[in-house]
């Protein structure tokens, strides 16, 4: 259901206004001006008859209740004829506050569902994140210098696992000449906006487990107030951290996958080996074993992954969200 037919359900928003119990009969009517309700609001493509005026002629406008308590269709230009702007500031204002607790418990059911997926996706996927979480913990313990170079160089090249070598010389008419640099892509990942974020795995994970608790609490007698603290923090926490443990995820996966961290942990070799190679003696290794006998295997991505799960309902939710109008009298 879209906001457009919550407010509908909600008798804030009318289709066919005509079409109302205990509204006056279709002829002109001159409303008693001293009380002003608006009950619900009307935008059509056709032309829809008002009571102020007479006409059908108006294609936006109000159900409202006058002094007189009679309930009739005034258009949004002829309702400025007979009332007071500041009998019609009150009514706004009363008729906003509706729409926007309407807003809110719209919200809360869209978040409440999305928030459901995404807790059944950390609890199907646990055993991935704790070994992803374990193997950064395990890597900044002990390998913590050259995998950050390797992270590094991965950022800078956007994404991509350079590896640059010196291959000769070209003569130029200043210097005598310059180096000239072959450029080797060895591998590259999609996710790499990730890196950046891997410290903040726990934090993500809290937060949404937070506003999924959160959001379970919200009943149908809970305050104004509290609903829209949870609005808001859909907004700034839940949705930020779904974002930042979703690239964290993608990118580990991608990093700790077999042929990945195989061409990783070579480039890394040979950076050693090219560092020692002046010393008589060195003792050659494969980071490779070393690393993957520390954090195992199985970090496969996960099926769907969460901003797949996510990413339809939050994309919905953010399109009518952008489009909701927030009903004015005009």
């Amino acid at each position: 259901m879209d906001f457009e037919s919550y407010l509908v359900n909600a008798r804030l928003r009318v289709f066919d206004p005509i079409d109302q119990e205990g509204l006056l009969p279709l002829e002109r009517y001159t409303p008693e001006s001293s009380q002003l309700q608006i009950v619900n609001s009307y935008q059509v493509e056709r032309f829809i008859f008002c009571h102020v005026c007479g006409k059908s002629i108006h294609k936006s406008g109000y159900t409202c209740l006058d002094g007189a308590d009679n309930l009739v269709l005034m258009g949004s230009c002829c309702i400025k004829k007979y009332f007071s702007p500041e009998l019609i500031t009150v009514a706004q204002k009363n008729f906003q506050k509706r729409t926007d607790v309407a807003w809110n418990n719209y919200n809360i059911s869209q978040f409440r569902s999305i928030s459901t997926v995404v807790d059944q996706w950390i609890v199907r996927n646990r055993p991935l994140l704790n070994s992803i979480q374990d193997a950064w913990d395990v890597i900044k313990n002990r390998r913590s210098s050259e995998i950050a170079d390797a992270l590094k160089s991965i950022q800078r090249d956007n994404g991509r696992l350079v590896e640059r070598r010196e291959v000769g010389q070209i003569a130029t008419s200043t210097n005598g000449g310059r180096a000239f640099i072959e450029t080797e892509i060895l591998c590259a990942f999609r996710h790499y906006e990730g890196i950046s974020r891997i410290d903040s795995m726990r934090t993500s994970i809290a937060d949404i487990l937070q506003f999924c608790s959160e959001i379970e609490s919200v009943k149908p007698d809970s305050s104004d107030g509290f609903i829209e603290k949870i609005v808001k923090r859909y907004d700034r926490f839940f949705l930020p951290a779904v974002g930042i443990l979703d690239s964290i995820v993608c990118f580990s996966c991608e990093f700790f996958s077999e042929d990945n961290l195989d061409l990783v942990c070579a480039s890394l070799d040979r950076k050693r080996n090219q560092k020692l190679s002046n010393l008589q003696t060195y003792k050659s290794r494969k980071l490779l074993d070393v690393v993957r006998k520390e954090i195992g295997y199985g970090y496969e991505m996960p099926k769907p992954t969460l901003s797949e799960v996510v990413g339809e309902n939050t994309n919905l939710l953010s399109d009518i969200r952008s489009r909701a109008s927030k009903t004015q009298v005009e």
